[in-house]
């Protein structure tokens, strides 16, 4: 019997944020919130390592600056163990140098977005990256 759930939309999809700005979280979960079956959030980057190999989320966000430790040190621990070396990584930063630009591309991140982050631009990228349906506008009643 064919499902009754739109075709492009796969359930069960899950995302992790690890960002060390607890507002940034709070943004991403709300404008999130509805598209993903699950999404862990954390401003502890031990904590989002945690997650990642409890879970295997289907997709990373990982902030760069953040204290103690950066995304790419983090990504690297990441890579470095098999449960999690395959786990798509997009990298969310302020920072476009070509240098941290490079390295990222070197530690095969699956994105590199730049903050401050565009809410609509972000919405559309995870739903290509997770194969979900596309969100649909709000539409205002007049």
């Amino acid at each position: 019997m064919p499902s009754s759930e739109p075709s492009a939309r796969r359930l069960g999809r899950s995302l992790l944020i690890i960002d060390d700005d607890e507002h940034i979280l709070e943004m991403l979960q709300y404008l999130l919130h509805g598209q993903l079956e699950r999404i862990w959030a954390t401003t502890d980057p031990r904590e989002g390592i945690r997650i990642a190999l409890t879970y295997k989320p289907e997709l990373i966000l990982l902030d760069h600056h953040m204290p103690g430790i950066t995304g790419l040190e983090l990504l690297q621990q990441l890579r470095g163990m098999p449960s999690t070396q395959h786990l798509p990584v997009i990298m969310m930063t302020a920072d476009s140098s070509a240098n941290t630009v490079q390295r990222a591309v070197e530690a095969r991140v699956a994105g590199y977005l730049l903050k401050p982050l565009e809410p609509a631009i972000l919405r559309n990228k995870i739903s290509q990256w997770l194969d979900l349906e596309p969100p649909q506008p709000a539409v205002k009643k007049v």
